[in-house]
């Protein structure tokens, strides 16, 4: 599948760059990792070190653990019905248990329950935790499991979520309005919350990811009402573009240099979408960059590490898998 991108990363606000940055950037060598062995378990998170965090079901029951992307092993498994949704770069793990509510493991190995909380869904290496509360209304909460405190967050609706958060304790997610009605997404930091509004549409936008710069990606509504992916930076909201063809794209990770990953979906047909990584002003459908030897369909991307290592899900006509895809730095020409 060809591509559409709009702007360079760095340098949105000039032409020249962005010409310049489009005729030589070359196209990025990924290959697929070999983890059949691993079934049709989801990956959720990938830290820096290439650990990545998964589930799946083994005879109805919920098993989760920590695969090494480099050593191809699981270095931990997590108590049954413990799901693992967060991980960071220090290796501490967050998740929903099944039964009671949100969790967290530190470097210790100490699992603590946390009940004021319905979901983790992200963690740094302070041990602060992005996720949600329970109640009647879902609300984003950001929760120090140092101290035990949570600050609710919210730009005026009853209803909101915090997703991801980076090493200084920036985090984002989306939060509906007073209107109870628009969700935008937004971004916390220093005790401030910031609502980032929408690529010009009337719709919603939704924080997903967010890098140690404070830049967040995400899905926001444009103009003409598509739903496309977007980048938050220091200069305003970005339009990101989709994927040829296709109306529909969302950004879900972003390494600390920029690399962007995401889906574009409603292409050649209304079920048809394929996973994609942003690079300096291009989006790549990842099923050009390195096509799955068994014919699946890369179409969801996760996240993306700093090494550019990429997880997400792939699918048949009647079967998913997880991927991992990493790069072929000796043939790639980018070593950034």
């Amino acid at each position: 599948m060809t591509v559409r991108g709009w702007g360079s990363l760095r340098s949105f606000a000039f032409a020249a760059p962005l010409v310049a940055a489009l005729a030589v950037d070359a196209k990025p060598h990924y290959r697929e990792l070999d983890i059949t062995s691993l079934g049709n378990a989801r990956p959720f998170a990938i830290n820096d070190a290439g650990i990545i965090a998964m589930q799946t079901f083994v005879a109805g029951q919920l098993v989760s653990f920590l695969f090494d992307s480099g050593t191809r092993q699981i270095v931990h498994t997590f108590p049954a019905n413990d799901g693992v949704t967060a991980l960071s770069d220090n290796g501490n793990a967050a998740g929903r248990s099944r039964l009671s509510g949100a969790w967290f493991v530190g470097q210790d190995g100490v699992r603590i329950g946390i009940p004021t909380l319905q979901q983790a869904l992200g963690v740094n290496d302070a041990g602060v935790i992005a996720g949600m509360g329970g109640g009647f209304f879902v609300r984003g909460v950001v929760y120090s499991t140092a101290d035990g405190t949570s600050t609710l967050l919210s730009l005026g609706g009853t209803q909101s979520a915090a997703l991801a958060i980076n090493s200084s304790g920036q985090v984002t997610g989306w939060s509906t309005l007073p209107d109870n009605v628009t969700a935008h997404a937004f971004r916390w930091s220093e005790g401030t919350l910031e609502d980032l509004g929408t690529l010009g549409g009337d719709g919603h936008s939704i924080g997903n990811a967010i890098d140690e710069d404070g830049r967040v990606v995400g899905r926001a509504t444009t103009s003409s009402g598509e739903d496309h992916a977007f980048i938050r930076d220091r200069e305003g909201m970005h339009d990101l573009g989709t994927l040829l063809g296709c109306t529909w794209s969302e950004a879900t990770g972003i390494n600390d240099k920029g690399r962007i990953v995401g889906t574009s979906k409603f292409c050649t047909s209304f079920a048809d979408e394929h996973a994609f990584l942003f690079r300096n002003g291009r989006l790549f459908d990842l099923n050009d960059l390195a096509p799955a030897a068994d014919g699946f369909t890369y179409v969801r991307a996760f996240g993306i590490n700093g090494a550019g290592t990429i997880i997400g899900f792939a699918v048949s006509a009647f079967a998913q898998r997880p991927f991992v895809l990493v790069r072929d730095i000796a043939d790639d020409g980018d070593d950034d």
